[in-house]
C-alpha cells in the first residue's frame, strides 16, 4: 500500500483515482453546503471535502493523527465488532 507522503505528493487527479480503486469508505458528515468523506488507506486515513452546491470535490487532505478522526466518532458504529 502507498504511504502517506506518497501518497501527499500524487496529483489530484491521482488522490481520487486511488481513493476510488483502494479507499475503504468509513463515514460522511455534511456541513452547510459541504460533504466530507472520510476513507481508510492502510496506514493512514484521508478525507474528501465535496461541493454540494458545484458537485466537485473541494480538497483531498491525509492524516495519520488519530484526533483528526475527532469529528466522526459519533458517526462511526462499531456495533458489529462485539459479535
Amino acid at each position: 500500500m502507498i504511504s502517506i507522503k506518497d501518497f501527499k505528493v500524487l496529483p489530484f487527479e491521482k488522490k481520487c483515482d486511488f481513493i476510488t480503486v483502494f479507499g475503504n469508505y468509513l463515514a460522511c458528515r455534511s456541513e452547510t453546503g459541504r460533504k466530507f468523506f472520510l476513507y481508510n488507506l492502510g496506514r493512514f486515513f484521508t478525507e474528501v471535502e465535496f461541493s454540494v452546491e458545484g458537485n466537485t470535490v473541494h480538497s483531498i487532505s491525509c492524516f495519520n493523527q488519530i484526533e483528526c478522526l475527532d469529528p466522526y466518532l459519533s458517526l462511526i458504529d462499531i456495533s458489529d465488532l462485539s459479535e
